[in-house]
């Protein structure tokens, strides 16, 4: 028990100084976890931005109509998409990111994004070719047997060029909104 008002000011002002510092220990662990977010954050906006002028590059130099593909192993209508895929390769370049690996799963939302592909149609396989995205494999072998005859490669590469560019302009304004704050 504390009894004097000598004591009981003494009890309090230690209360007082082990709360500050409690405080400012845990603000010190909340603004390093905070940066490391942030940090997280910016290293996962560098791979994406450095992804996206990979493909700006691969698809500015393409000669024949670029097709970015996304698939995952488990997924029967994805192995259905890459087994016409290769019956195709010549005709079409084929760039092929599987969801599971190397943060793909983030370029492919944003390219979903810059495409304006509706939610409930989110999914893979994904195709995008110039300024269009299919995803259903029924769709995508039907458009595929029609893309593939069609002659304005250089067309649809500047479309799908452009689309990308958009999507990239995107990330560099968002990677530049988190580095802000």
């Amino acid at each position: 028990w504390v009894s004097g008002y000598e004591e009981i000011e003494a009890l309090l002002l230690k209360l007082e100084e082990e709360g500050a510092a409690f405080l400012e220990a845990n603000n010190t662990e909340k603004e390093i976890a905070q940066a490391k977010d942030v940090s997280q954050d910016k290293d996962e906006s560098d791979v994406l931005l450095k992804q996206l002028s990979e493909l700006e590059d691969r698809v500015g130099q393409a000669d024949a109509p670029v097709w970015i593909v996304f698939t995952t192993n488990s997924c029967d209508a994805c192995s259905e998409v890459k087994e016409w895929l290769s019956q195709n390769d010549g005709k079409i370049q084929i760039l092929e990111y599987n969801i599971i690996e190397d943060d793909c799963l983030d370029l492919l939302k944003v390219l979903f994004r810059t495409f304006d592909v509706e939610e409930k149609l989110q999914e893979v396989p994904a195709v995008f070719v110039g300024d269009v995205c299919k995803t259903d494999s029924e769709k995508i072998l039907s458009f595929g047997e029609e893309q593939a005859e069609a002659a304005d490669a250089q067309r649809k590469n500047q479309q799908l060029l452009q689309m990308i560019q958009s999507a990239k302009k995107a990330a560099e304004d968002q990677s530049g909104l988190e580095g802000n704050s």
